[in-house]
């Protein structure tokens, strides 16, 4: 009778100690994948800055009063940049508005790249934007760029001519770029006296020439 009891309270110890086990290595499991979980989806939380950046894009708010609003609550113009990008807002927009806002090239290409950008957009923004080709090449190699790849980004980029509005060049007549003047136009009818080359009153258009 002793020995059956001894045996009955092993097995539910022995019963006891699996199930802890069994129970131990589930909530294990769980936090493990609850951990990776959060770990994936950390990467596309945006920080509060980055977060009000597209809450106000996506309010209608103008990228150029983002940005200057932000430098001026004190924000330096290089977190500003990097937040917009991260924030969503395409790189080269970024860039573009920020150069013609007035603030440093090199600046605004360094944390361009550093936010992630590529190097082709950036360069070709900012050389849009009216940056001069020295700074670009010394914001992209002061973000870590490869001094050759700036300088093969730069020596590709067309910039576009400032448009001319009110204007447009006349078509080409073919004659390789030679004017031609045109026949002169007659005066008068035939006969009688050569009519009077002389201009009217400039005092009264309507008065005849004299």
């Amino acid at each position: 009778m002793h020995k059956n009891s001894t045996r009955t309270l092993c097995g539910l110890i022995v019963i006891t100690m699996l199930c802890v086990t069994i129970l131990a290595a589930g909530n294990a499991g769980a936090a493990d994948a609850a951990g990776a979980a959060a770990g994936s989806g950390a990467g596309n939380l945006l920080s509060p800055k980055e977060a009000e950046i597209a809450r106000d894009v996506a309010a209608g708010v103008s990228l150029k009063d983002i940005i200057n609003r932000r430098v001026m609550q004190g924000d330096k113009i290089h977190e500003v940049v990097m937040d917009c990008i991260k924030a969503g807002i395409d790189p080269s927009l970024v860039v573009y508005t920020a150069i013609t806002e007035g603030y440093s090239v090199q600046t605004v290409v360094k944390a361009a790249l550093k936010a992630g950008a590529p190097l082709s957009i950036v360069v070709n923004a900012a050389t849009g934007a009216g940056g001069d080709k020295k700074s670009i090449y010394v914001g992209a190699a002061d973000a870590g760029v490869p001094p050759a790849a700036v300088a093969n980004a730069i020596a590709g980029v067309s910039a576009p001519a400032a448009p001319v509005f009110g204007y447009s060049a006349p078509a080409d007549s073919g004659s390789g770029g030679v004017y031609t003047p045109s026949a002169p136009v007659m005066i008068g009818g035939g006969g009688g006296a050569t009519p009077s080359t002389r201009v009217a009153s400039p005092t009264n258009p309507k008065a005849k020439p004299y």
